[in-house]
């Protein structure tokens, strides 16, 4: 076995040996990019995904206080695809990059203070939930434990954005849920799908 150090491994069967026949590998993290070096895929990966995240900002329906976005699509995806600490720092690398002045954020906000504003939880929370997302679905990303992963990513972005929303609005529990909660569960679900299929696509074009 070879095992990277984010969380994803190519398989190498010892069945390969004595029956010639070679079982599906994993996809190793970044090494899908153009089929590159994975060293190199990884890199330009954590780029990508922290472009991506940056792209889905703009792809928004205003909402108040919380803007609807396709953010968290490529936050979800950033940590099964590249793997636990690659799919961190991706998200890492989007919230530099906005707080030191790009445009980055939803409605083209920019900068600490929008970072640490009400609704900062939500991206603060980026970070954590690719980790978390990469991490559970593991190195395979077999169904199960990515659609896991991709689930309990979801759960951290709202508990942790409406977390902070309470602590720097002081609204009740009630009014967070109302505003910030109840009307992006279903667009979390489809995003969810759409990343587990993203997922085991990605996996099954490395294993080839």
């Amino acid at each position: 076995m070879i095992e990277s150090d984010v969380g994803s491994e190519l398989i190498l069967p010892d069945a390969t040996a004595t029956t010639g026949v070679k079982k599906p590998s994993a996809v190793a993290a970044g090494g899908w990019i153009l089929g590159l070096d994975r060293s190199l895929g990884l890199s330009l990966g954590i780029v990508l995904f922290a472009a991506l995240t940056a792209a889905g900002a703009y792809a928004s329906v205003p909402m108040a206080p919380v803007p609807m976005t396709l953010q968290t699509l490529f936050v979800l995806l950033a940590g099964t695809i590249l793997g636990p600490a690659a799919g961190a720092m991706s998200q890492l690398l989007y919230l530099v990059v906005g707080a030191a002045g790009a445009p980055v954020f939803s409605s083209g906000g920019a900068g600490l203070p929008w970072l640490f504003g009400p609704t900062g939880g939500f991206l603060m929370a980026f970070p954590l939930a690719a980790a978390v997302a990469g991490w559970l679905a593991g190195r395979r990303r077999r169904w199960l434990p990515t659609l896991t992963g991709l689930v309990v990513a979801s759960v951290l972005i709202f508990a942790l954005g409406a977390a902070w929303l309470g602590a720097t609005t002081e609204w009740s529990g009630s009014r967070i849920a109302q505003v910030a909660v109840m009307p992006f569960l279903f667009g979390a679900l489809v995003k969810t799908g759409i990343a587990l299929l993203v997922t085991r696509q990605v996996v099954r074009a490395g294993s080839r």
